[in-house]
């Protein structure tokens, strides 16, 4: 029978083990768009090398899309490793409340 008044430790552990779970889905979250940043770079490179080869409007605006893109991409990134480094350091503070 589960106890209806769980000791300090054991919320702790369980927080623990949901701050885990989400730092793994955040790390695969992560893969993904280093691996979509690396396609993404690769045809921003190219858009912009046709842009300058064409110079014309056409390729210019291709270039901007594909920049936006990879920027957008990169914020996307950076959020998601911001939010999986605040769960690293609430696991840290967890652990060490759980030594004490």
């Amino acid at each position: 029978m589960r106890n209806p008044f769980p000791s300090a430790r054991d919320r702790a552990a369980r927080k623990l083990v949901r701050i885990r779970s989400k730092v793994a889905d955040l790390d695969r979250q992560l893969a993904v768009l280093d691996e979509q940043l690396m396609f993404l770079s690769q045809v921003e490179s190219e858009a912009q090398t046709d842009a300058v080869v064409a110079g014309h409007d056409v390729a210019a605006r291709e270039h901007r899309a594909a920049r936006s893109d990879l920027d957008r991409t990169r914020r996307q990134r950076d959020e998601v490793k911001a939010s999986r480094d605040r769960l690293l350091v609430e696991q840290d503070t967890l652990l060490e409340q759980m030594l004490d």
